[in-house]
């Protein structure tokens, strides 16, 4: 019999504990051997969210968009309803030419984020490469109200406005995107073209002559 068998070889293995557990789980009525579970496996650490976003930035700045969204795909697994995830995977489906599926990302994304100004910015671009000015204005100026006061919502907002025929409300976002970031002389010219197109020739003058201190070389700022 099976607890024969198991009595024998306990006798000769003495030490073993297993066999002594085996011998009294059989002689308690229970049937067969007992099954093996098998270990679990070990979990697979997770990703490097900040590492995936940055390797996701730097691909879509160089052009590499399927390598940006095959980064930004593997944060979203990580972390799918993390805002500036889903700013980023939007931003690299607006950089396909795609504004359409990035506004729909963003709707969707706001509804689990309200309100956040990443989103909204996002959303100005998309409604922006849509045509659709007033409603761009609108999510800028939404992005700039919750806090996002950076260079990029101004300049977008600035943009917006000067495609508007605003010239003096596109100055004024221009130049506080200026002040938030002084060596972006490229927005700095275009401040100082929409300060002489609103008629502000002095300021124009004292914004080119800001750039050529820091940037002597800089003939193209000469307007």
């Amino acid at each position: 019999s099976a607890v024969a068998a198991l009595d024998e070889a306990s006798a000769a293995l003495p030490e073993s504990e297993r066999i002594r557990t085996e011998r009294d789980r059989v002689s308690s009525g229970a049937v067969g051997p007992r099954e093996e579970v098998p270990e679990p496996e070990p979990e697979r650490p997770k990703e490097d969210v900040s590492a995936l976003m940055s390797m996701s930035v730097s691909l879509m700045d160089a052009g590499d968009l399927k390598g940006a969204m095959r980064m930004v795909d593997r944060a979203l697994a990580v972390v799918p309803d993390d805002p500036e995830v889903n700013c980023q995977k939007a931003r690299v489906v607006l950089a396909t030419g795609d504004p359409e599926g990035a506004s729909f990302l963003v709707e969707n994304a706001l509804r689990r984020n309200p309100g956040y100004p990443g989103l909204h910015l996002v959303m100005a671009l998309s409604k922006e490469a849509k045509g659709d000015q007033r409603g761009a204005l609108s999510e800028a100026d939404r992005a700039i109200s919750a806090g996002l006061d950076t260079a990029e919502a101004h300049r977008v907002k600035g943009r917006i406005l000067e495609a508007m025929g605003q010239p003096a409300m596109a100055a004024s976002s221009y130049a506080r995107a200026v002040a938030l970031d002084p060596d972006d002389h490229d927005t700095a010219e275009v401040l100082a073209r929409q300060q002489v197109a609103s008629g502000n020739l002095s300021g124009a003058t004292g914004t080119v002559s800001r750039i050529l201190r820091r940037d002597p070389g800089r003939f193209s700022a000469m307007i």
